[in-house]
């Protein structure tokens, strides 16, 4: 909250971009279960910045994998 509140009060019109990280895997099994953590961890984010006044249409979301992550995780962008 503190950190969005924060660069709303320097940048009134910041957009939030919420992405979805799964670690690679060379177990395809586990790759399925890693991204719908990620993704709906990722709505929730997107649900909690709704709660705390962002306009939906000033979030975007995307996903990607990573060579570094260890398991499922969401990464907020604010530009």
């Amino acid at each position: 909250y503190q950190a969005l509140s924060t660069a709303l009060d320097r940048k009134p019109d910041a957009n939030c971009t919420i992405v979805a990280v799964t670690p690679k895997s060379h177990d395809p099994a586990a790759i399925g279960g890693d991204v719908e953590r990620a993704e709906r961890n990722a709505e929730n984010v997107k649900g909690s910045l709704i709660q705390l006044g962002l306009q939906p249409n000033r979030i975007s979301m995307s996903s990607i994998n990573s060579d570094v992550a260890q398991s499922p995780e969401v990464h907020l962008y604010i530009r």
